[in-house]
């Protein structure tokens, strides 16, 4: 990944920022802790492991043994030395001696390097001799692995005596490669000046001659001696020269190449750990971490000679893996300590169930409800007498004992346990623990001692068991027991609060599925969240899968309506925020209302279905309805009856007849009793309206384009024409299909015969911000007097048409629209009617 990427996904996560900067943090350090010197012990180690697993070379410098003899203070020994050794192809010797030799020939044939013990005045070097320190760097815990390039003296630096016999400098301290199957001769002095060897046998090679007899040879402890000081200098100085011949010498890493080295693993640590789960990713991490950074020391050292800071680099990668860790630990310890207060809210807000006060007025109802003898529930402190909270059948005069109390409060079993009887209860005695806390809750009941399953005892014990996990559950979470929670595990606090949900969900949707109404909850993106058992019977009879469909797949299986129709109509309840009520298909006989209802409460939008059983509420409104049409019918006939009655006996009386007032008075009595027949069927037509009878989302374009349809052959009989005015699109009007149709056809009807022959009739529909009017005008007219006589009227001497218009204004009133009629002579008729629209 390109480091701008790798900086655009920090800068955009911010979990990912926490990581680098631990990262860096942990890089920083560590990268100070290894340049202190603290984590620096065992990358020896580590280096002695590689480096004699290193390759050998070709052998370029060979070890000369002197035995008795010391060619360093013999100058015709020397000089024998020299010449053998330029006959053997030697290009230099290296000799050890305490001081600057005397005597010493004036143009060698082999150039001569004299390593010096003591570094006081130093003679001047020449082209064929030179002086060198004959020293060893300090030893890294015991082991001589290090080698410095030069040494003060009292003639300023001089090189040090590996150094000068290679001809080359080091950049600064250096490590000696010391491969085990490195071939590093050793010949003795006898051999040498024998000529024992072939002539070119030490051919570029540089030879060392171990000290002599004045000077004790230090023996070090070296990588391929550390179980003791086995390796002379000479030797060690022999691989020392080897290595700066080779140029393979190892040198440490600068502060800021470590820092690099270390930091690199880190991110990299990071990264993994924030892009998977950091539990099971911090043992793959490591694994991976460390095989890499052990991967990198290895190709550094055998590529580069370069010595990485590899105990520094592990010990960033575990740091970084469990910081980052035990970082994602507190964060989610945060969050779900967030979750927990939120679910702790949610379970004592939602809840209207008084954990301290309520369990006595609950259980005494609940005694007598399942049928025990008696009931005593008691508050039980740590320290006080205790207190009666609810009894039935029972008083303070039935507790037991203070002793008794508290060994049932010191109890922390959930069942029943049995106890002395008090005095004048009858059945078997039990107690339950209720709560433990200060103070306690206890149960004391008596059940029969014989019945029918299940028995009252085992519904106690069920009640109790429940009232004292949901006790230990609030108590675990409650405000003051905030102490005890922060010495518990978050997760265990979670997975009470998890009960306690659980619990209050599982009875909430067994209450759910005791509804008769069928119910199911969607998301406001359309998939369903919860339904409850009768919607899933309806589902499964509308051939659907309760937990396989969606909002608009259900409604347009439960309705008639299309899956356009539905599509649009849910867009616009979900855009404008209203209920709406569709009939639903028919399902084992049953009328059902779908009512479709959003809740928008951003993150916890869900839009609500129901399907409300009608069936029995039509019946009783039909047989309400035809109850009352059929009573109204015959007093109405009998009403006319003895009216007309009256009016001629009233007619036939002389003037000023007793008989005359009275028929006159009977008269006004059956007008008032006519009147109060209207008013009844203005009640029975209010509330005898089918309950299906409701208002929804329709298309009012085409119910009037039906009506225009309808009354065409009617407008042709008495050659009229009907001039219209309708929009291409109609939106959502609310309101019911038949009685609109019948509405539009009773004002076209009314218009077209009072038009005369070859007139013309408007109908017009308009959608208007607020709502949709539709108003049909035209005709001669009629006084308005007589226009509202016949829509007020309930005689059957009016026209149907005049009855189907009244009943269609109190519709339309219903659906919460407006009204209106105006009627003059030869001005014509205009009739209005505007009904609230959702699109």
């Amino acid at each position: 990944m390109a480091p701008s990427k790798i900086l655009d996904a920090v800068k955009g996560d911010r979990d990912a920022r926490w990581a680098f900067l631990i990262a860096l943090g942990i890089a920083a350090i560590v990268a100070l802790l290894n340049y202190a010197s603290f984590l620096t012990a065992s990358d020896g180690l580590l280096l002695d492991a590689g480096n004699r697993a290193s390759e050998p070379t070709a052998p370029k410098v060979v070890v000369v043994d002197p035995g008795t003899q010391d060619p360093a203070g013999n100058f015709e020994l020397l000089e024998r030395l020299a010449e053998t050794a330029r006959n053997l192809g030697a290009v230099r010797i290296g000799l050890y001696s305490a001081n600057a030799p005397g005597a010493l020939p004036e143009s060698p044939s082999v150039p001569l390097t004299f390593g010096l013990a003591e570094l006081g005045r130093v003679p001047s070097a020449d082209d064929r001799i030179d002086y060198a320190a004959a020293r060893i760097a300090a030893a890294d815990h015991g082991i001589s692995r290090r080698q410095t390039p030069s040494f003060a003296s009292a003639n300023g630096a001089i090189p040090s005596f590996e150094t000068a016999l290679a001809g080359r400098l080091a950049a600064k301290d250096y490590f000696v490669r010391m491969p085990r199957e490195q071939n590093i001769p050793v010949v003795s002095l006898a051999q040498v000046l024998a000529n024992d060897f072939h002539a070119d046998d030490f051919e570029g090679m540089v030879m060392i001659v171990a000290p002599g007899r004045d000077l004790t040879e230090a023996h070090l402890s070296t990588p391929l001696s550390k179980d003791g000081a086995r390796t002379p200098a000479s030797l060690f100085s022999a691989y020392a020269v080897q290595s700066l011949l080779d140029r393979s010498e190892i040198y440490a890493a600068t502060p800021w190449t470590a820092f690099a080295a270390i930091l690199a693993l880190t991110l990299a640590v990071a990264a993994a750990m924030t892009a998977f789960e950091p539990k099971r990713a911090l043992a793959p991490v490591l694994f991976l971490g460390v095989l890499s950074a052990l991967l990198a020391a290895y190709l550094a050292l055998s590529f580069a000679n370069l010595l990485l800071p590899i105990t520094a680099m592990i010990v960033a990668i575990i740091m970084a893996a469990v910081g980052l860790l035990l970082f994602s630990e507190v964060r989610q310890d945060r969050r779900l300590a967030a979750i927990l207060e939120r679910a702790i809210a949610m379970a004592f807000g939602n809840s209207p169930y008084d954990a301290q006060t309520e369990p006595g007025r609950h259980l005494t109802e609940a005694a007598e409800r399942i049928g025990l003898h008696h009931s005593l529930v008691l508050s039980v402190p740590h320290s006080g007498p205790a207190s009666v909270l609810g009894a039935f059948r029972a008083d303070q005069d039935d507790m037991p004992s203070e002793r008794t109390l508290r060994l049932i409060a010191a109890d922390r079993k959930d069942s029943a346990t049995s106890i002395e009887r008090p005095t004048d209860w009858n059945g078997e005695v039990h107690s339950a623990l209720l709560s433990s806390d200060d103070p306690a809750l206890v149960w004391l009941y008596s059940a029969p001692a014989e019945g029918k399953a299940p028995h009252p005892a085992e519904h106690a014990h069920n009640i109790a068991a429940a009232i004292r996990q949901t006790h230990e559950w609030r108590n675990d979470l409650s405000t003051g027991a905030r102490r005890a929670r922060r010495k518990r595990p978050i997760d265990a606090q979670l997975a009470s609060a998890a009960s306690l949900i659980t619990a209050r969900s599982d009875r909430i949707a067994a209450g759910l599925d005791g509804l008769e109404t069928a119910a199911m909850i969607f998301h406001l993106g359309g998939f369903p969240v919860h339904a409850n058992a009768q919607m899933e019977a309806l589902a499964r009879q509308a051939g659907l899968t309760p937990h396989g469909t969606n909002l608009l797949k259900t409604l347009t299986a439960l309705s008639d309506f299309s899956a356009d129709h539905l599509s649009e109509l849910l867009s616009a309840i979900i855009r404008d925020g209203v209920e709406i009520r569709i009939p639903a298909k028919d399902f084992g006989g049953l009328q059902r209302i779908l009512r479709v209802a959003p809740m928008l409460k951003g993150t916890h939008d869900i839009i609500i279905l129901e399907a409300v059983d009608i069936t029995e509420q039509n019946r009783l409104a039909q047989q309400r309805s035809a109850v009352g049409n059929f009573v109204d019918k015959q007093l109405r006939n009998d009403l006319e009856v003895i009216e007309l009655g009256a009016e001629i006996g009233q007619a036939s009386a002389g003037e000023g007849s007793h008989v005359k007032e009275i028929f006159f008075n009977l008269s006004e009595t059956v007008q008032r009793a006519i009147g109060r027949l209207e008013e009844v069927a203005d009640f029975l037509n209010d509330t005898g309206t089918s309950a299906a009878n409701v208002c929804y989302p329709l298309d009012a374009r085409k119910v009037v384009d039906e009506a225009l349809e309808k009354v065409a052959p009617f407008a042709a009989e008495f050659d009229v024409s009907i001039e219209t005015a309708l929009p291409g699109i109609s939106g959502f009007t609310m309101a019911e299909p038949k009685s609109l149709l019948a509405t539009c056809e009773a004002m076209l009807r009314i218009v077209i015969a009072d038009t005369p022959h070859g007139g013309r009739v408007k109908a017009r529909l308009t959608e208007e911000l607020d709502g949709t009017v539709i108003e049909v005008s035209g005709g001669f007219g009629i006084p308005f007097e007589r226009l509202m006589a016949a829509l007020d009227s309930r005689s059957e001497e009016v026209p149907e048409e005049y009855r189907a218009l009244a009943s269609g204004f109190k519709d339309v009133a219903r659906w919460q629209g407006l009204s209106s009629y105006w009627s003059a002579v030869g001005q014509g008729l205009r009739f209005n009617v505007k009904m609230r629209r959702i699109g």
